[in-house]
């Protein structure tokens, strides 16, 4: 008779899980953005995020064909999986939060984060200007600190390759030509030593944030301010820039998502409602982050508004139809978003220039002015069915 060890199975799930990953290149007009993902043939249906897509390419370009849209603005994009869009973005955005469900995909966006601070930091030492920390790359771990003035450059800002959060060490070559710039670490989990604009605040001196990690400020003696990509390969400016997991539909994740990163102003969306199971919870999310964007505008009587740029590709009407369904039981309002006039598509490399098999389309998607708009969110309680999916089939 055969030792009960003789009938042990050894088996780990990341037997067949595909992570080979490899560093692409996009260039979008000149804005050239690199990260790294699977060239994989197929993926498993909840890896999709493992792969770039043709709508990511098309919302990248829809980044970089609207600027005034992301410049200075705090930008999430939801089911980000490679990232490819947000990280256009965040070549103009003042911040920018990469969220995902999976933590396959999460460790996978890490990692081209952690490859552009890497070049930020590289070309902000060659060019004398001052250097982000390598802690910022996520919002469990402390914020982005950034340069501090000659006078306050002792012990204020560790270098950037010293993996610090934020206090201790020497500011290093250049930062004495940087605005003193400083964070609140409390408000990213507490990790790391946040400074101090002087009054003992933990407030940004140069640019006003006191919620959170700043973008990078200057002097007039440097260009590289939020707003305008440098030229350059993958955001090489000092700007705040993370990796959070988000889960839709679920209140709990959506709150502790906004105390870390706070409310943003515009979001990013490709292709993230292809299965009709995950229309609910998705809009549900977006729901909660507009109408706390919402509110906070209307508290200071600011007439502006967030939005989402949903990039969409129907590939069932079943699920386009729930999905505006959804939507305006939501108080959601869907209008088409047309891509600006593209002088690159006459060259052969615009968006007209993807290649796709279906039809690529982007929307936007704001609070309407319905009494459905008004209400909060109608956050779902454990074993609830949505009635608009029970017979919807999957894409």
């Amino acid at each position: 008779m055969a030792d009960d060890d003789d009938d042990e199975v050894f088996f780990t799930p990341d037997l067949f899980l595909q992570q080979d990953y490899v560093l692409q290149s996009f260039d979008f007009g000149g804005v050239v953005q690199d990260l790294y993902c699977s060239q994989a043939a197929s993926t498993d249906f909840d890896l999709t995020g493992q792969i770039v897509w043709p709508i990511s390419e098309y919302m990248a370009w829809l980044v970089r064909l609207s600027p005034a849209a992301f410049a200075g603005k705090r930008v999430v994009e939801l089911g980000a999986g490679c990232g490819l869009s947000g990280l256009v973005a965040s070549q103009y955005a003042a911040a920018t939060a990469l969220t995902d469900g999976s933590d396959v995909v999460l460790d996978l966006l890490r990692r081209s984060v952690a490859l552009q601070r890497e070049r930020a930091g590289s070309a902000a030492r060659s060019e004398g200007r001052c250097v982000c920390a390598t802690a910022c790359g996520d919002l469990s771990t402390g914020c982005c600190c950034t340069g501090a003035s000659a006078s306050a450059a002792a012990g204020v800002l560790g270098a950037a390759d010293d993996g610090g959060g934020g206090g201790g060490g020497s500011a290093g070559a250049g930062s004495s030509a940087c605005l003193q710039c400083v964070c609140k670490a409390e408000s990213h989990g507490g990790a790391g030593g946040g400074t101090s604009d002087g009054d003992g605040s933990g407030s940004c001196a140069a640019c006003g944030n006191g919620g959170g990690a700043c973008a990078c400020a200057t002097d007039d003696a440097n260009s590289g301010s939020v707003g305008s990509p440098q030229e350059g390969r993958g955001s090489e400016r000092c700007g705040e820039l993370h990796v959070a997991s988000l889960l839709w539909g679920d209140r709990r994740a959506l709150d502790e998502f906004l105390e870390a990163f706070g409310p943003p102003d515009v979001l990013l969306g490709a292709d993230v409602v292809c299965w009709p199971a995950f229309i609910t919870p998705f809009l549900l999310t977006v729901n909660g982050l507009l109408q706390t964007v919402k509110g906070l505008l209307q508290a200071s009587r600011d007439a502006r508004a967030a939005a989402l740029y949903l990039g969409y590709v129907c590939r069932a009407t079943s699920t386009t139809d729930a999905l505006m369904a959804r939507a305006a039981a939501l108080g959601l309002d869907i209008a088409p978003m047309p891509m600006p006039d593209n002088p690159y598509d006459a060259e052969g490399r615009g968006p007209a220039s993807i290649i796709a098999e279906l039809k690529l389309q982007a929307f936007r998607v704001t609070l309407g002015s319905s009494p459905a708009a008004l209400e909060p969110p109608p956050w779902p309680e454990p074993g609830d069915q949505d009635p608009l999916l029970t017979t919807a089939t999957p894409c």
